[in-house]
């Protein structure tokens, strides 16, 4: 577990008002961009430690339950998001 940092903290509540306001959108069509300007990454290494510590700080600081009918185990054949949401590049 790790202890969320004040700008992972906003950084999800910007997600969480971004998701908020998809069905808003005419075409359905939206681009989420965050911008680490504190953070040099110089390997791929660095980018997925990065990016994992990224994402287990905002499932610690989560609480909202588990989505109905979106399987929580990641080993499971069926685990999936409803939707494709997310896409990250290096």
């Amino acid at each position: 577990m790790t202890d969320a940092t004040p700008s992972d903290l906003q950084l999800g509540n910007a997600l969480c008002i971004f998701a908020e306001n998809e069905d808003d959108l005419d075409d359905g069509y939206a681009t989420f961009i965050a911008i680490f300007l504190d953070e040099i990454i110089s390997s791929e290494e660095e980018f997925e430690s990065f990016l994992w510590a990224r994402l287990q700080s905002l499932h610690d600081a989560d609480q909202s339950a588990w989505a109905p009918g979106v399987n929580s185990d990641p080993i499971d054949p069926s685990f999936r998001t409803e939707s494709p949401h997310y896409q990250i590049k290096f």
